[in-house]
């Protein structure tokens, strides 16, 4: 019994302690932010857009950061590059431009992959030499979106029209005026008679 429970704990500190070196690996890390993993874009559009390489830890250090077209590279270009340099505990952006085909129809979807890999800098306390080729959890991060294509919103070439609320308004203030007209007309023509009837 005594052996058992031994064992069971020892098993626990074991399990404890995996946690824990996970979730320190966790305190300084690599991830890759953008703004949505489907994007809605026009036939023939041309969308600049970037994406963030977040680089956050204790242990961070200045990084230089490969992106790699894996899928749909026809769509997605860099123009300033593929290679970008994160200091530590900083972000950096990464711009692309989006161009979908002037053939493109309604309801097509394309893919899109992008690798992005630490090539040099310490990422989660592991050193990554210039030119590695060692490819770790924390040293990459691959991100894919999808661009959808939709139908252009038609625009609006005519002025909005007054609405029959509005109309109703109009007529209604110029029956009011009318009709305070007409009162007055013959309140006055009424003082008038008792005048003439004096003079008489």
């Amino acid at each position: 019994m005594k052996f058992k429970t031994i064992k069971i704990n020892n098993l626990q500190f074991l399990l404890s302690g995996i946690v824990f070196i996970f979730l320190s690996a966790a305190v300084s890390a690599f991830a890759v932010g953008f703004q949505s993993d489907n994007l809605q874009l026009l036939p023939g559009e041309v969308y600049d857009s970037a994406f963030s390489l977040q680089n956050y830890g204790s242990g961070c250090t200045d990084i230089t950061v490969e992106a790699t077209l894996e899928e749909g590279g026809e769509y997605v270009t860099f123009p300033e590059g593929n290679r970008f340099d994160v200091s530590a505990n900083s972000n950096a952006a990464v711009p692309i431009q989006i161009k979908i085909p002037t053939n493109a129809k309604v309801g097509d979807s394309y893919p899109v992959k992008i690798l992005f890999k630490v090539v040099s800098g310490n990422v989660g306390g592991n050193e990554v030499e210039s030119g590695g080729t060692s490819v770790a959890f924390a040293f990459s991060y691959r991100r894919e979106i999808n661009l959808n294509v939709v139908k252009a919103q038609p625009e609006e070439t005519e002025k909005t029209k007054p609405g029959i609320s509005a109309i109703a308004v109009i007529l209604s203030l110029a029956i009011i005026a009318v009709i305070i007209i007409i009162l007055w007309l013959v309140i006055k023509s009424k003082k008038q008679q008792p005048a003439q009837n004096k003079k008489r």
